[in-house]
C-alpha cells in the first residue's frame, strides 16, 4: 500500500509540473468564509500552488484583506456601526479605523445584509470570523511555507488603488512596505489589479511580477477602458511592456468554438493567462461539469492558471490520467 501511495504522489507531481497553476481564490470560500484566517490556511493545507487575496485600506492607512470596498455583505457592520453608513447607504472600508474593523464579526457572504447566503450550499454555521490584516496574512502563510517546506505563492490583488489614492490612502506604498521583509522568499509573489493605469505606475516602484485583471466596462464604468483599449491587440501589447500576465473572467475566454479571439491575442502578446473564477456551485452557462470546464480551459484556451473557490477540485483534475 505504501508503495502504491508513493507512486500516486510521484505521478501527481509529474502531472502538476506541466499543468496550469491551481490558484485558491480568497482562500477556499467554497468551504470557509472568504479571506478568513481559516480559509487562507485551509487553502495552503489543500496544496494550492498560489493563494489569491485582496487588499483594501482602513481609514488609518492599514492594508486589510477584504474583497469589497464595502462591508455590508460579509460582516455585522450594520448592527454595530449604524451611524457610520456612508455614501450610497453603504458601509465603506475606508471610513473605518483598523480598531473598528477588528471589532466586527465576519461571516459567509450574504445578500442583502443578514439575508440568505449568496451561495446557498456554503458555510452556514453560526460562527464569527475576524478581520485579517495584510501583515497577518503574509506572516501566517510564510510560516506555513517554512514549517511544511513549501513554496505556496501569493497572488495579491490591489482593490481600486487609484481610487484609494484619491482618498489620501497610498495602497501601493503600504503594500510594498508590507512585502519588503519577504523579498528574499523562494515563494512567488505576484501583484495584480483591474486598475491598469495604476499598475503602469507601480512598475517603476517594484521588480515583483505584475498582472493586469481584464474585465468589461459595464462592471465599473469609472474604471479602466477594457472594451475599447486594454482587450485589443494593441492594448495587450502595451500591457506586455510592464506586466507579465493577465487574469480574465472565464466568460471572456470561451465561445462556441472553444477559445475566443481574446485568448489568442493574449498568447500572441506573450502574456501568461489566469482564468477566474471557477465555482463548483455556479458553473458558467452551458458547461455541464467542472471537468468539462477544466478541459476547455486547459486544452482550448491554454491557460497558465485556474483561479477557483474550491482549489482542491482543480488539483484533483490535474491528477487524472490523460484522456479522463
Amino acid at each position: 500500500m505504501r508503495y502504491f501511495i508513493t507512486l500516486c504522489f510521484l505521478f501527481c507531481t509529474s502531472v502538476q509540473a506541466a499543468a496550469p497553476l491551481a490558484i485558491a481564490h480568497r482562500g477556499v470560500p467554497g468551504y470557509l468564509p472568504e479571506h478568513s484566517k481559516a480559509s487562507l490556511a485551509y487553502a495552503h493545507a489543500l496544496g494550492a500552488d498560489m493563494i489569491e487575496f485582496d487588499v483594501n485600506m482602513s481609514a488609518d492607512g492599514e492594508p486589510v484583506v477584504l474583497h469589497d470596498l464595502i462591508l455590508d455583505e460579509v460582516s455585522d457592520v450594520a448592527a454595530r456601526f449604524a451611524h457610520k453608513r456612508g455614501a450610497e447607504g453603504k458601509f465603506w472600508v475606508k471610513d473605518f479605523t483598523l480598531a473598528e474593523l477588528r471589532s466586527l464579526r465576519f461571516h459567509e457572504r450574504r445578500k442583502p445584509t443578514d439575508g440568505p447566503l449568496v451561495y446557498p450550499s456554503r458555510f452556514n454555521a453560526k460562527l464569527a470570523f475576524e478581520l485579517v490584516t495584510l501583515d497577518e496574512a503574509l506572516a501566517m502563510l510564510a510560516e506555513l511555507n517554512r514549517l511544511q517546506k513549501r513554496r505556496t505563492g501569493w497572488l495579491i490583488e490591489l482593490k481600486k488603488p487609484g481610487w484609494y489614492q484619491s482618498q489620501g490612502l497610498d495602497m501601493g506604498k503600504a503594500l510594498l512596505d508590507a512585502l519588503r521583509p519577504y523579498q528574499q522568499s523562494a515563494a512567488p509573489m505576484v501583484l495584480q489589479s483591474f486598475d491598469v493605469e495604476f499598475m503602469q505606475q507601480l512598475r517603476g516602484q517594484t521588480r515583483l511580477p505584475l498582472n493586469v485583471l481584464l474585465g468589461r466596462n459595464k462592471w465599473d464604468p469609472n474604471g479602466s477602458d477594457f472594451d475599447n483599449l486594454w482587450t485589443t491587440p494593441a492594448g495587450l501589447k502595451t500591457i506586455a511592456g510592464f506586466a507579465t500576465g493577465v487574469g480574465v473572467q472565464i466568460g471572456m475566454l470561451l465561445d462556441d468554438n472553444g477559445a475566443t479571439k481574446l485568448a489568442k491575442d493574449i498568447h500572441d502578446a506573450g502574456l501568461t493567462l489566469n482564468a477566474y473564477t471557477v465555482r463548483l456551485d455556479k458553473l458558467p452557462k452551458g458547461i455541464i461539469s467542472a471537468d468539462a470546464l477544466y478541459a476547455l480551459l486547459m486544452d482550448k484556451v491554454k491557460v497558465q492558471g485556474i483561479i477557483s473557490d474550491q482549489v482542491d477540485d482543480v488539483l484533483r483534475y490535474r491528477c487524472l490520467p490523460a484522456g479522463q
